[in-house]
C-alpha cells in the first residue's frame, strides 16, 4: 500500500523483513546490502532477485560485486532508453539538414534552369545548350548524392526507433508481470487529464502475501504475482491495468462511474478467489487466494495523486475490516 498503513497480523513490518533476509544470506548491515534487502523483498525487482538467485545456485555467497552487477543492470535498462532518445533525436536533425540540402539545391537547379531557358529563348545558342547540359549534370550528382544520404539516414534512424521503442517498453514494463509499470501508470493518468477525461483508479493489494512468501517461497509468490496479474488483465479488459510495487496492483478506468468501476473491481476479485492454487511441481496446496481493494473516482481535472490517495484510504479500510473485499 501507498501509505503508512497497519500491517497484517501476521506480517512483519519491511524493516523486519529486510533484515530477516540479511540473516538468511549472511550479509552485514551495510546500506549497500539493507538496498538490497529492500529491491528483494519490498520492490521484488526482478533483476536483482536474478542475481541472488544465480549466486545461490552456484553455491557462492551473495558477494558485493553481484549486487552492484544487479543494480547498475537495472538502472542500465532506463539510462539505455535515454541515450538511445539523443541518438535518434541526432540523426533525425542530420535527416533534416539533408533534406534542407537538398531542397536548397533543388531551388538553385530551378533558378539556373529558368535562367537557360530565358537565355535559349532570346538566343538558340550552342553556348546556352552546353549551360543547360552543365546545369542537369551537376544536378544529378547532387540529386544521386542527397537520394543515397537520405537512405542511409533513414536506414539509420528506423533502425534506432526500433530500439528506442524496444528500451522504452522494457523502462515502462514490470518484468514479471509483463503489466506496466508505476512510471507507465502516471504517464497514461497525464494522458487522461491532458485530454479532458476524469479518473477513476482502484488499489489492489493481494492479502497476507508475505505469508505466501514465506511458506513456499520467493518463487512460488512470483507465480502468484503472475496470477493475479493476468486474472486483473481479463476482469479489467478495456482498461489501464498496472503493477505498483510488492504485492499491489493499480487499475486506471477512464470516464467510468462508481458502480460501474466497483463491478468491475469486485469480479475481479471474485475471479482471483474462485481459484484454488497449488504448485505444479510438488502438488503442494496453497489454496485460495484473495485480494482487498480502496475505489476512488475523481472530478473533472482532479490531480491523479489527489484520487489515489483516496483509493489508498479505501484500501486500508478494506484490509482492516476483514479483507477480500472492495471498499469506495
Amino acid at each position: 500500500m501507498t501509505k503508512a498503513h497497519a500491517p497484517d497480523a501476521d506480517q512483519e513490518s519491511g524493516l523486519d523483513q529486510i533484515l530477516s533476509f540479511l540473516r538468511r544470506y549472511g550479509l552485514d548491515m551495510r546500506p549497500e546490502h539493507y538496498e538490497l534487502g529492500y529491491r528483494v523483498v519490498v520492490d521484488r525487482d526482478p533483476f536483482i532477485i536474478a542475481a541472488v538467485q544465480r549466486a545461490i545456485e552456484t553455491g557462492h555467497p551473495v558477494a558485493p560485486a553481484d549486487i552492484r552487477a544487479a543494480m547498475q543492470h537495472a538502472g542500465g535498462v532506463v539510462q539505455r532508453a535515454q541515450e538511445l532518445t539523443v541518438e535518434v533525436d541526432r540523426n533525425a536533425a542530420s535527416l533534416q539538414d539533408i533534406i534542407k540540402r537538398s531542397q536548397s539545391a533543388a531551388r538553385e537547379y530551378s533558378d539556373a534552369l529558368q535562367g537557360s531557358v530565358h537565355d535559349l529563348a532570346a538566343a538558340a545558342r550552342g553556348e546556352s545548350i552546353s549551360n543547360l547540359v552543365d546545369i542537369a549534370g551537376t544536378m544529378l550528382a547532387r540529386a544521386t548524392q542527397a537520394e543515397a544520404e537520405l537512405a542511409e539516414a533513414r536506414s539509420e534512424v528506423d533502425g534506432l526507433r526500433e530500439h528506442l521503442a524496444e528500451a522504452r517498453n522494457v523502462a515502462r514494463q514490470d518484468p514479471l508481470t509483463r503489466l506496466p509499470n508505476r512510471r507507465a501508470f502516471e504517464e497514461r493518468c497525464l494522458a487522461e487529464l491532458s485530454a479532458g477525461n476524469s479518473l477513476t483508479i482502484a488499489i489492489c493489494d493481494i492479502d497476507r502475501f508475505k505469508y505466501i512468501n514465506d511458506t513456499h517461497g520467493h518463487n512460488i509468490g512470483d507465480r502468484v504475482l503472475q496470477f493475479v496479474a493476468r486474472c486483473l488483465e481479463k476482469s479489467c479488459e478495456g482498461h489501464f491495468v498496472a503493477r505498483m510495487g510488492g504485492e499491489e496492483f493499480v487499475i486506471l478506468m477512464s470516464a467510468t462511474n462508481m458502480m460501474t468501476a466497483h463491478r468491475i473491481i469486485d469480479a475481479a476479485r471474485r475471479d482471483v478467489n474462485a481459484h484454488d492454487l497449488k504448485i505444479r511441481e510438488s502438488g503442494v496446496y496453497i489454496g485460495a487466494i484473495s485480494f482487498s481493494a480502496g475505489l476512488a473516482i475523481g472530478v473533472k481535472d482532479e490531480p491523479h495523486p489527489n484520487i489515489l490517495k483516496r483509493a489508498d484510504e479505501n484500501l486500508y479500510q478494506a484490509k482492516n475490516s476483514g479483507r477480500n473485499k472492495v471498499v469506495f
